[in-house]
């Protein structure tokens, strides 16, 4: 029943499946252009941290989702195009708390998310205390912490980040 009332919530909520849809037509299909991503790491905090810490002189966004989640799915184009215009600036990282590793592949390539993402242990889950979603945790270039944005992240949003924290 909860099932079918997300599901029915979700066709109804305005601009969603528009927002599906565009994220189609924008990004084409997987991840990094035409790829169809086999395969989503299950990361825990210390391997999150080694991720984080590759990206070191670029500001980072690590996006906590999941693929049932209307807000998620209508912010991930504009993470997808943030991805493309401030490459080598911006690294975004996903975190999917989907529950298995069917549901996560198959979003990120239903949405051609073009950035990397990781499926998010629990214990990621309690270092940023995830009780809701979506849920952005954003990094300066030198690694320190910015902010915890709970809720849907705009694109122009993302661009005034990248200009604030360049």
């Amino acid at each position: 029943i909860i099932l079918l009332l997300m599901c029915t919530l979700f066709i109804f909520i305005p601009g969603c499946s528009s927002e599906h849809n565009k994220a189609e037509k924008i990004s084409g299909k997987g991840i990094r252009g035409n790829k169809v991503v086999n395969n989503i790491e299950l990361i825990d905090l210390k391997e999150y941290e080694v991720i984080k810490n590759d990206s070191a002189g670029k500001i980072v966004i690590a996006n906590f989702y999941a693929s049932w989640c209307p807000p998620c799915r209508q912010e991930i184009p504009g993470f997808i195009n943030s991805s493309k215009k401030f490459k080598g600036e911006l690294e975004i990282i996903g975190l999917s708390l989907d529950p298995d590793d069917n549901s996560a592949l198959k979003f990120v390539n239903e949405m051609g998310i073009n950035y990397k993402v990781y499926r998010a242990d629990n214990s990621l889950q309690k270092r940023f205390n995830i009780m809701t979603i979506p849920v952005s945790v954003i990094y300066r270039a030198d690694g320190s912490l910015y902010n915890v944005h709970f809720g849907y992240l705009s694109e122009p949003e993302i661009e005034r980040l990248v200009k604030t924290l360049k």
